[in-house]
């Protein structure tokens, strides 16, 4: 299949995510790009993760449920996503433990 990427918000960092898609008939204009966070960061996120599932060609999201299943996987489970809570971005970004293990929850409990 075709590899998953994670979208990088300017304010939220990695602490946004969509699970769905919207198709439109017509064409939408778009506002401007603004300036991207990852491109004057030192990517702390590609190496945060503990299974090796973030790389710099996408996320193995199978990699991720594996390690997720595992015993090494509750501090990701509980207290919310290394690579996420890695990126500079979202640590300015305030979230509870308590929300990023529920988020994880119903990431892995969909996977």
């Amino acid at each position: 299949g075709s590899p998953v990427h994670l979208l990088v918000s300017a304010d939220q960092g990695l602490m946004v995510s969509f699970r769905g898609a919207l198709a439109l008939k017509e064409r939408l204009d778009l506002p401007a790009p603004v300036a991207k966070p990852c491109d004057a960061c030192e990517k702390p996120c590609l190496t945060a993760c503990p299974a090796r599932a973030l790389t710099g060609n996408g996320y193995d999201v199978p990699a991720c449920h594996s390690h997720l299943d595992s015993e090494a996987g509750t501090p990701c489970m509980t207290g919310g996503c290394l690579v996420r809570r890695a990126c500079p971005v979202s640590e300015r970004y305030a979230r509870l433990p308590e929300q990023s293990a529920y988020h994880m929850s119903r990431f892995h409990g969909a996977g």
